[in-house]
This record gives structure tokens, C-alpha cells and sequence, in this order.
């Protein structure tokens, strides 16, 4: 019965740990939100921190580089149009 018990609660730790895990991966991106010079929506997405990713707007890609604490920037190579802006809407 003992032996029983052991694997039953081991099973239980698997699977906090494993919820936990899925936890982690769910939260280590940055929600971002462009806005144009009105501060109207244009587009969100959820990007890697410390990664990159885009927002389409008008079938163009906008590529963003999110630091590991969720600053935002535009690519190097892309010029957005005056007014435009990155917020962080925190984590996804």
C-alpha cells in the first residue's frame, strides 16, 4: 500500500510540474500592440522575449524585436510610417 501511495503522489508532482512548465512557456513572450499616429489599433501579436516577430497590416509585415524584459523596437530595416508606435500589453 505504501509503495502505491508513492507512486501515486510522484504522478501528482509530474503533473504540477508539468502544468508549471506549460505555465513558463505561455508567459515568456510579449504581448504587443501597434498603434498608428492616432493611437488607433493597427495590429497585435505575441513575440518571443528576447526574439522577434510581426504584425501584418495592410498585407505588409511589420517586424518587431522584443528584449527578454519586453522592450519593443521595429527592425533595424523598416521605417514605419510617422506616429507609429509599439506598446507592450505585458505578457502572453
Amino acid at each position: 500500500m505504501a509503495r502505491r501511495s508513492r507512486i501515486q503522489i510522484d504522478m501528482k508532482t509530474y503533473t504540477i510540474l508539468a502544468i508549471a512548465a506549460q505555465a513558463a512557456v505561455v508567459l515568456a513572450n510579449c504581448k504587443v500592440q501597434l498603434l498608428d499616429g492616432n493611437s488607433f489599433q493597427l495590429g497585435t501579436a505575441c513575440i518571443p522575449k528576447g526574439g522577434q516577430g510581426h504584425i501584418t497590416v495592410n498585407g505588409r509585415n511589420w517586424f518587431i524585436d522584443a528584449t527578454t524584459s519586453c522592450g519593443l523596437s521595429f527592425i533595424s530595416t523598416q521605417n514605419p510610417p510617422s506616429g507609429w508606435q509599439l506598446k507592450s500589453l505585458g505578457s502572453c
